[in-house]
């Protein structure tokens, strides 16, 4: 059984919050949306409650996932928290650079809601206390 689990996404995009927000509805976990990184930011500063996964979004005004990934990392509360880019941007040298910057999994928008349903109950219900991270399994195929 999985434990439940506390999960913040952050996306500029209103139709991609309201996908991740049905693609995750029916499962017990508490679920924090934000279409600004900085509110984000501010609330994980500000607990509770404390993220277990966090969903990031790479293309974003004003402050890019790139950036917000970088803030997340340099803040040691928050270094084992599994970070999951979710973006809708697939060429290598920018898988390359979230794996450097300290991602934990790379996955690419799906355009199929079941699809898309499946894959995240995948990453949400991982044990990502005993998962390594490989280069080999950092992209997400489902």
């Amino acid at each position: 059984m999985a434990l439940y689990k506390t999960i913040f996404y952050v996306d500029d995009d209103s139709d991609d919050l309201e996908l991740f927000k049905i693609a995750v509805e029916k499962a017990d976990d508490e679920l924090s949306l934000f279409s600004m990184p900085d509110e984000m930011l501010l609330a994980m500063n500000n607990p509770p409650p404390t993220p277990s996964i966090i969903f990031l979004d790479l293309n974003m005004p004003h402050k890019s996932g790139h950036e917000v990934l970088k803030d997340i990392r340099s803040n040691p509360i928050f270094k084992e928290v599994p970070i999951v880019i979710l973006s809708t941007a697939n060429g290598a040298p920018i898988i390359e650079q979230c794996w450097e910057e300290g991602a934990d999994l790379y996955m690419t928008k799906f355009s199929s809601l079941p699809v898309f349903v499946k894959a995240l109950k995948h990453v949400i219900n991982t044990d990502w206390k005993n998962r390594p991270r490989l280069r080999e399994t950092f992209l997400f195929r489902p």
